[in-house]
């Protein structure tokens, strides 16, 4: 099951709108891009949490249908969106894990969803927090097990899941990633910028 943070303000972009709406190349917004990666992986269903500009993110998204899940309370930051978005995903279903993604990572693949996936599967625990590493370094999106699920639901502020996966050193297996693309989310124009232009 796949979790989309979808709801900031994008503060550091400005003057530019909405990043989870700007092109990153000639066919896709970059909100699609981990909407997409999930849907190729065969992840289902997608959640997307919206919260600013949420009627204009879910129509750069089109014709795809993943679940909206709104957020009032927005403006409280990441932590408050996964708990919302946990929240509203446990209201109709009882997932084994949630696959937690920032709506801003242009380089996504659905491979190394799979990859994510298939190491949970592999512990077997629902204790297990599955994160992608590259070059030693954390990135998204990150898979919790139902143990962690009341954990996330605590979450407030502009502190995300990482409060969790630090807390719960013993859980975490690493899945390297052979790109950067894992790190690379965009928080600036002159991060969208260098990822066009890469």
């Amino acid at each position: 099951m796949g979790l989309v943070l979808a709801a900031g303000a994008s503060m550091r972009m400005r003057p530019l709108p909405n990043k989870l709406t700007q092109r990153i190349d000639d066919e896709r917004v970059l909100v699609a891009v981990p909407v997409d990666a999930m849907i190729e992986a065969g992840i289902d269903p997608v959640f997307v949490v919206l919260g600013n500009e949420g009627a204009s993110v879910r129509e750069f998204l089109g014709e795809r249908t993943p679940t909206y899940l709104s957020h009032p309370g927005w403006e409280a930051g990441i932590g408050s969106s996964i708990a919302a978005g946990v929240r509203g995903i446990l209201e109709t279903h009882r997932p084994k894990g949630i696959l937690v993604c920032v709506g801003d990572l242009p380089g996504l693949r659905a491979r190394w969803l799979l990859s994510l996936v298939d190491t949970f599967v592999s512990v077997g625990t629902n204790g297990c927090i599955c994160v992608p590493t590259h070059a030693g370094r954390h990135g998204h999106p990150v898979l919790f097990g139902a143990g962690h699920f009341a954990a996330l639901m605590e979450l407030d502020g502009d502190r995300g899941g990482r409060i969790v996966v630090e807390a719960n050193p013993e859980e975490v297996r690493e899945v390297e990633i052979d790109s950067d693309a894992i790190l690379r989310d965009i928080d600036t124009p002159a991060d969208l910028e260098a990822w066009r232009s890469s």
